[in-house]
């Protein structure tokens, strides 16, 4: 998880909602994608983390499923791209990139869309897997 900026980890908890599995941050709550879904069923109300990369959540105007509302605390443009310092409700902190000619102020709330399909998921408990996978994969 070699990068700059690196990787995001938030503290999420797995709940069932609707039929589905779901993390919830506390100010947002995210639908992985089916396949996610079917290896974070066995941690359903177990804390564990989301990553996700700065490069792989994308601005949206509207919200909707999947909507992580942060505020902007920090901005560092680069040239070519933006870095953009958020805060969740719940304190926890995020970095997205974006592109050079985003309008974005401090102070403002702002809407990303995580690339469900780029996401990792990680136990928090000692003597599982790191990161949740089927670890039966056939090679």
């Amino acid at each position: 998880f070699i990068g700059t900026p690196p990787m995001n980890f938030l503290s999420v908890k797995v709940i069932e909602k609707g039929g589905k599995v779901v993390v919830d941050e506390g100010s947002f709550s995210i639908v992985p994608t089916a396949d996610q879904q079917k290896r974070l069923k066995a941690f359903v109300g177990q804390e564990v983390y989301f990553g996700i990369r700065p490069e792989d959540m994308q601005y949206s105007e509207k919200s909707g499923e999947n909507a992580m509302q942060m505020k902007i605390t920090n901005k560092e443009p680069l040239g070519a791209e933006t870095h953009l310092y958020l805060t969740t409700q719940k304190g926890q902190n995020v970095i997205a990139k974006t592109t050079a000619n985003a309008a974005f102020r401090l102070g403002e709330t702002v809407t990303l869309l995580p690339d469900m399909k780029k996401a990792k998921f990680f136990s928090k408990e000692e003597g599982e897997p790191n990161i949740i996978e089927d670890i039966k994969k056939e090679w």
